[in-house]
């Protein structure tokens, strides 16, 4: 009980102090934390995002005293896993320090999570801030493919399942390729320019795999 009382007093204190240090985001932070110790959970999150902004008011702070964003962003993501902001500061972080393979799998977690509480554009985003970083990823690419097909943006589906085709030839992955170009023969209309490529395409990987046998007599 006393603790919460102290906590309290601090949390009057500082709101108190607060005009004179709305651009600082170490005060910002202590201001969220003590919300967060007397469970105020939305305040918390107001102010943690509150001092993510004030941080990143100075650009030149990208990639500099990365320990204290990094501290603030998963102190975030602790009291709310799901929050965009903290995920995307930390994306952009990691970025700047090189670290691309923790980026990538920082927005391909995100992602998966987004999808699975249907929030398939936002999902579809992150997906994509994770192929800037890692085009080739035919995992991430069949995810984000399936929640463009699910919200009927039919262009892009078909142009995801056109780089997953690519990506699989170069990998040597033939069997995935014409599966890929098959699909895409099923959502494009009959007539079109790319459906005429497209077959061109399956005929020619048929052929390159079940080659013609010469049977000679003896």
């Amino acid at each position: 009980m006393m603790k919460a009382f102290w906590f309290r007093r601090k949390i009057k204190q500082y709101e108190q102090d607060l005009e004179g240090h709305c651009d600082d985001p170490v005060y910002l932070q202590k201001l969220a934390e003590l919300y967060a110790q007397v469970s105020q959970r939305t305040e918390a999150i107001t102010y943690y995002h509150k001092a993510i902004e004030a941080y990143y008011q100075d650009n030149s702070r990208l990639g500099r005293n990365n320990a204290f964003i990094l501290e603030l962003c998963w102190a975030l993501l602790k009291l709310e896993p799901m929050d965009r902001v903290a995920h995307n500061s930390l994306g952009q972080e990691y970025c700047s320090l090189g670290e691309f393979e923790d980026a990538t799998q920082l927005y391909h977690t995100f992602a998966d999570e987004l999808a699975k509480t249907d929030q398939y554009d936002e999902a579809i985003l992150q997906y994509r801030n994770a192929l800037v970083l890692s085009p080739d990823n035919i995992e991430i690419r069949q995810k984000c493919f399936s929640l463009l097909w699910r919200l009927r943006k039919k262009e892009e589906a078909i142009q995801e399942l056109r780089k997953i085709a690519e990506i699989a030839e170069r990998m040597g992955n033939i069997p995935k390729a014409v599966e890929c170009y098959q699909k895409a023969l099923k959502i494009l209309p009959a007539g079109s320019e790319f459906h005429a490529e497209l077959r061109r395409r399956v005929q020619l990987h048929r052929s390159d795999t079940n080659p013609l046998r010469l049977v000679v007599n003896t």
